[in-house]
């Protein structure tokens, strides 16, 4: 409920326009229960990147770092219609 409210409050809109990272396998079904794109962070130690990616991460990366690189690759697809 927490990523639904903080669209909410923040007017994010629509839930294919947002993503949700996590370094947890909770995060990534907080993010997939609400319908967002999830990337799951594993350099963080809390989940290893398989655990990520087998609880439903739509990107798994290394670091926070790479979040950015996600974004654009998520504003592409969500400006042409969807995942490729």
């Amino acid at each position: 409920w927490m990523v639904l409210r903080n669209m909410r409050e923040l007017g994010a809109y629509p839930p294919e326009a947002v993503i949700k990272a996590g370094d947890k396998t909770s995060d990534i079904a907080e993010g997939n229960n609400a319908g967002v794109w999830t990337v799951g962070v594993y350099s963080t130690g809390n989940n290893e990147a398989h655990e990520l990616r087998d609880a439903g991460a739509d990107f798994v990366v290394p670091s926070v770092r790479d979040v950015p690189e996600v974004v654009e690759t998520v504003n592409r697809q969500h400006q042409s219609g969807g995942p490729s």
